[in-house]
């Protein structure tokens, strides 16, 4: 949502008229900067805020899962995909993720901005009293 705010902010900054490059580009910037301060904000707070974060959050769901009652086998097989969730957070997997989800996010800005781009019109209305 934020990104269609950005466009239709852009859209009325020129008036009401604006082209793809106009608007793509400043939806292009706040996703740069949002997907920037999500990585930011994983770093610091998985390296330096709570870094047994991961295996509070295995603990916590392993315990849920058993006073759910199921049985072992069923919780092994939920248990196998928490399994590697800190490898997801390390650096490298977080920059390959901010790629992805650039990519991701533009392409929703696309559609934002075919739904938001509205061209000037080519002849515009002369006053009355103009002659040609």
């Amino acid at each position: 949502m934020m990104y269609l705010f950005t466009g239709i902010a852009r859209k009325k900054e020129l008036g009401g008229f604006a082209d793809y490059k106009d608007i793509f580009t400043s939806i292009f910037i706040a996703i740069l900067i949002t997907e920037a301060a999500y990585i930011i904000f994983n770093l610091i707070y998985l390296r330096f805020v709570d870094p047994s974060f991961w295996e509070n959050f295995r603990t916590n769901s392993l315990s849920y899962l058993q006073k759910k009652g199921l049985t072992d086998e069923q919780i092994e097989q939920q248990m196998k995909g928490m399994k590697d969730l800190d490898k997801q957070t390390k650096t490298w997997a977080l920059i390959k993720g901010y790629g992805y989800s650039v990519i991701i996010d533009c392409i929703f800005g696309f559609i934002f901005t075919a739904i938001l781009r509205r061209k000037k019109p080519v002849f515009e209305e002369l006053p009355a009293d103009t002659k040609l």
